[in-house]
């Protein structure tokens, strides 16, 4: 998703792309919801070059990276989500990633929960998170 993009992806099963299942960024603010979003090559989601969107009550699972990774501007909301069994993080944020993290279970991901790059860890907002 990229320039702008929009749109809300609900109770789908987004599985096995080469790169990120989910890549978002350039403005785009999409809203996924209850989709199961797992064995990618990269990442589950992918969000950069000021990307944003909602993600809610997703199952993030078994990729072959991080769950999550946050990049370069990049700023999504990431609420009430399942982000575990990736093969590193649950959420990696680096080169000024940004966003809010809550309620999400962060358990079970190989290389733990977080992975920040040198002073991300104070533009993204965590709270009520399962590690």
């Amino acid at each position: 998703m990229y320039e702008g993009g929009r749109g809300t992806y609900e109770d789908n099963e987004i599985v096995g792309c080469n790169l990120a299942n989910v890549c978002v960024q350039e403005g785009s603010t999409p809203v996924f919801r209850r989709n199961v979003i797992r064995d990618s090559v990269h990442s589950g989601i992918l969000v950069l070059n000021t990307g944003f969107g909602l993600f809610e009550e997703n199952v993030i699972t078994g990729n072959g990276h991080s769950g999550v990774a946050i990049e370069a501007f990049g700023c999504p909301t990431l609420r009430a989500n399942r982000i575990t069994l990736n093969a590193n993080y649950g959420v990696r944020v680096f080169q000024d990633g940004a966003g809010v993290v809550e309620d999400n279970d962060l358990t079970g991901n190989r290389q733990g929960a977080w992975h920040f790059e040198h002073h991300d860890t104070h533009s993204v907002t965590r709270a009520r998170n399962r590690e």
